[in-house]
Formats: C-alpha cells, structure tokens, sequence
C-alpha cells in the first residue's frame, strides 16, 4: 500500500513538473511572437510614417509645380492680351460694304478723273473722313448725298460708272486711312466760294488743293 501511494504521488509530481515545463515554453513561445510582432508593428509605423512624409513632400512639389505653371500660364496671356489688344495711338478703322465702296468709286471717279492716282485717293480720304467726323453725317452715302457738298450729286455725275483706276483709289482709301487728312477739296482756279480758300491746306495734289 506505501509503494503505491509513493508511486501515485511521483507520477503526480511528474506530471506537474510536466505541465509547469509545458506553461513555460508556451509562455517563452508567446513572448517570442509578441516581440516579434512589436517590431513589425514598428517597422510598420516606420514605413507609414516615411510614406506620410513622402506624400507630404509631394504635395508640396505638385503646388510648387502648379503654382509655376499658373504663373506661367498667366503671363502667357498677358503677353497673348498685348499683342491682340489694339494700341491706343492706333486710328480706329471702320468696315465698308461693296456697295459703299462702288459709291466712293462713283464720287471719286466724277471729281477726280483725270486727276494723278494719289488726287484720286486725296478725295476718297476726303468722304471717309467727313464719315469719322462728328461734323458730318456718319455714312459714305449719307456724306456724298449731304446736300449742296459735291456737284456731281447735283449735276448727276454720280450716276456714271467708274473707272477701274477709281475703284482702285476707292479701295486703297479704305484699306490705307489717312486720318490726319483733309475735310474738304476744290479747285482754285475755278472755286467760288471764298470761304473754303480760308481753310488750312494740308497738300496740293494735281489741280486740287486740300484742306481741314
């Protein structure tokens, strides 16, 4: 009976020893994977934090990027304003119909045939200015049929094909504005009208004479 409970009690302490041995490993084993997993969870952070700061950094060169282009861009249209937007000392122009450029053809062939190619184009200038001023009425048709202005209105010379020399004039009037020019025209040799001689002249041309 001794032996047996001798016998008991030593299994028991074996099994004992057993089980403490078997807690102890699995708590080395447990400490092991914790601290291994510690320092993934830190290399893990480490990596988030590198990559914050890179995300960061990159930010901050897409806005330096885009801040440059911006500027970039807004130059690029103040240079691309300056050269579109018509300078201030630029005479303004005014855009004529064919129709409107057949009468300037008429009125300058009837009062200047004859006469060399630049008288020709003198008293086109004369009409588109009158157009301009503020003094005289605002069409090519409204300043040739303004009453008692040009003689050909009356005497109806008007009505007379023109030359092609004078649509050529006509043309070049138009494309080539001479806004400093003269309001009126006549010819001194045959002009009644005293008046007119008291003006400014700006040029001679021909057998006309020119003035503001």
């Amino acid at each position: 009976m001794k032996e047996k409970l001798i016998l008991s009690f030593v299994i028991s302490a074996f099994m004992l020893v057993t089980m403490v041995l078997l807690i102890n490993s699995m708590k080395e084993d447990f400490e092991k994977e914790l601290a291994k997993s510690n320092g993934q969870i830190t290399i893990l952070a480490m990596e988030v934090f590198t990559l914050e700061g890179k995300l960061k950094n990159e930010q901050s060169q897409n806005t330096y990027y885009m801040n440059m282009i911006n500027g970039l861009i807004e130059l690029n249209n103040n240079e691309i304003m300056e050269k579109v937007e018509p300078s201030s000392t630029q005479p303004e122009t005014t855009s004529y119909s064919d129709d409107s450029l057949y009468l300037l053809a008429q009125i300058v062939y009837s009062e200047a045939n004859g006469e060399p190619f630049e008288g020709m184009v003198a008293v086109a200038n004369v009409v588109l200015n009158r157009v301009e001023s503020s003094k005289f009425p605002g069409t090519i048709k409204d300043v040739i049929y303004q009453e008692g202005q040009f003689q050909p209105v009356s005497n109806g010379k008007i009505n007379n094909a023109p030359s092609e020399e004078a649509i050529e004039a006509a043309n070049e009037a138009m494309n080539k504005r001479d806004t400093q020019g003269a309001l009126f025209f006549y010819n001194p040799v045959i002009a009644t009208d005293n008046w007119i001689k008291t003006l400014k002249i700006t040029k001679t041309i021909g057998n006309h004479v020119f003035a503001g």
